[in-house]
């Protein structure tokens, strides 16, 4: 079975670096899917199976932990990993610990992900 991975970012150099870092420095071998709004992430869900999601708290038309709550019913399976580079409340911070696998702030220790991803493929 191939393994898959949706990058959900509005900025571009995000998802073209982060899907560089995830085949380069994690090794990943298998399809890398990338999405610049919740509505597209929203839209591949509901076509694909997706072993992990990384998403962007602040995307321009769904907020990402609106995203999370919908991947969540629709794929309980895919592990979750929030990104922000902004400041998270005590109430976001709940929110994700309620349903992400994992949280990392930008710019990201890829090495983080390495070992995160290390647990949650095959």
């Amino acid at each position: 079975m191939i393994e898959r991975i949706m990058i959900i970012d509005d900025e571009p150099l995000i998802l073209s670096e982060m899907s560089k870092g995830l085949c380069q420095i994690c090794d990943f071998r298998g399809e890398i899917k990338t999405v610049g709004n919740g509505k597209d992430a929203i839209d591949e869900i509901c076509h694909c199976f997706y072993n992990i999601c990384f998403l962007d708290i602040g995307l321009p038309d769904i907020n990402g932990l609106e995203v999370m709550k919908m991947i969540n019913k629709m794929s309980p399976e895919t592990s979750i990993v929030i990104m922000s580079g902004c400041y998270i409340t005590e109430y976001m911070k709940k929110k994700i610990e309620e349903g992400a696998s994992m949280f990392i702030e930008k710019p990201f220790d890829f090495y983080q992900i390495k070992t995160f991803m290390k647990q949650n493929l095959l």
